[in-house]
């Protein structure tokens, strides 16, 4: 999800042992920073707030629980203990351009078959064990492939499983009020009421954090510090006992540490490639995420690796300091460099699948609100997310995925392999 592995090698990361540690940060930049009002999430307080990405979170940290809803309502009170202020995000409608959420569907539906395959050989095996008449050797590397049959179901079962319901905000909401998780608690922190975004809680977030609404997102997809500039800080690890945020700035994630005094054991982890350090063109950021791999484009252009884009990126700077030339170089060199079928065209589209989906609420029935200007012109790829001004333009090709991979119908860009 976000940018896959390449996460790790082009944002900073700073590993901290409590969470203790992220509120006192999370409290520093809330004193040193304006932020908006916004008393249907609490933000009028003078409280840290954290928001929540659910869907990923269920995903995270509640995947094995009994019951995953209760279990993450129980996480997100948990962290309001701190005295955080924790606004969960859930995804509406998923768009047509998060081809990783078809990826996903057909890895799921792939497991599943599996799953089946290897419980018909697991049951040849057992018959045989059962039957007996082998000899010693023989019934021992049939044990060991008993053995190994069983560990292999249950991770193609687990990885068949969805574990978002499709209710999933209106069941939270009432696992929330089970718990009073919505009562301040005694620090001063509580859970705000489920928001559903119109689209994906990504870009809702998103548009929450260009309003300055609050200080921290818990996600451990990197799109979030990737997609909204060097003063995004991530919660990238939360479901384990230490913790870890990240940022694609190094300056940033220092003054973060600054705030935890010298007797911190806070340890800064620098990436190999900071590649979107510095950058502050919004449309160049979603650029770098399309080339390197993202959810609008899984894998991204075979051949670019963060390395290579860096070096490439070093020289562009080096040539030009307006940020606009930079970007149509950029983007000229991507489709110079990535495979034939990625033409300008199709790598705009990527681009403005990332810049250009609204961050609205689900319902909401006002004016369509973007992370940047609204877009005066879309293909017909993006057509959910124009605005009432938008031209529409036919655009690269579209392709129908007739359901053979999870058993629904979608579209994809044509110039894309299915489920790259």
């Amino acid at each position: 999800m976000g940018l896959g592995n390449n996460g790790s090698k082009v944002l900073y990361s700073l590993k901290l042992p409590s969470r203790a540690n992220v509120a006192t940060i999370a409290v520093h930049l809330r004193q040193s920073e304006i932020t908006s009002a916004d008393p249907a999430n609490h933000s009028a307080s003078d409280r840290p707030v954290i928001y929540v990405d659910a869907n990923n979170v269920i995903n995270v940290v509640s995947r094995k629980a009994v019951d995953p809803v209760a279990h993450t309502a129980n996480f997100l009170k948990e962290w309001s203990q701190e005295g955080f202020i924790v606004v969960p995000v859930c995804d509406g409608p998923r768009p047509q351009s998060k081809q990783q959420t078809n990826k996903s569907r057909a890895v799921r539906q792939k497991a599943k078959h599996k799953s089946v395959i290897l419980r018909q050989d697991l049951r040849r095996i057992s018959q045989q064990l059962k039957d007996g008449g082998v000899d010693a050797a023989t019934r021992k590397r049939l044990e060991d492939e008993q053995a190994e049959l069983c560990k292999s179901i249950k991770s193609a079962e687990t990885q068949s499983v969805n574990v978002v319901p499709p209710n999933f905000p209106m069941l939270l909401e009432e696992e929330l009020n089970k718990i009073s998780a919505h009562d301040k608690r005694k620090g001063g922190g509580s859970v705000a009421p489920v928001v559903t975004a119109m689209f994906e809680a990504d870009a809702l977030i998103k548009g929450a954090f260009m309003n300055k609404k609050f200080q921290l997102v818990m996600s451990n997809d990197a799109d979030y510090p990737a997609d909204l500039g060097d003063k995004c800080i991530a919660i990238k690890e939360f479901g384990t006992k230490d913790l870890v945020i990240s940022s694609t700035s190094k300056v940033t994630l220092e003054k973060a540490m600054s705030s935890l005094g010298n007797e911190s054991n806070a340890n800064l982890k620098v990436p190999p490639h900071p590649i979107y350090e510095g950058v502050v063109h919004i449309k160049m950021r979603a650029l770098i995420s399309v080339i390197i791999g993202c959810d609008v484009c899984p894998g991204g252009l075979p051949g670019i690796a963060p390395k290579t884009l860096a070096s490439e990126i070093a020289k562009l700077k080096e040539s030009s300091a307006n940020n606009e030339d930079i970007y149509n170089n950029l983007l000229a060199y991507a489709v110079k460099s990535g495979p034939p079928s990625f033409s300008e065209e199709v790598l705009t589209t990527f681009v403005n699948a990332i810049v250009y989906q609204p961050t609205n609420e689900f319902g909401c029935e006002g004016e369509r609100t973007y992370i940047s200007d609204a877009p005066q012109e879309l293909p017909g790829y993006l057509q959910e997310f124009k605005s009432a001004a938008t031209i529409m333009e036919s655009g690269p090709d579209v392709l129908e995925c007739k359901g053979s991979c999870y058993g629904h119908s979608h579209n994809f860009l044509g110039a894309m392999k299915h489920h790259q």
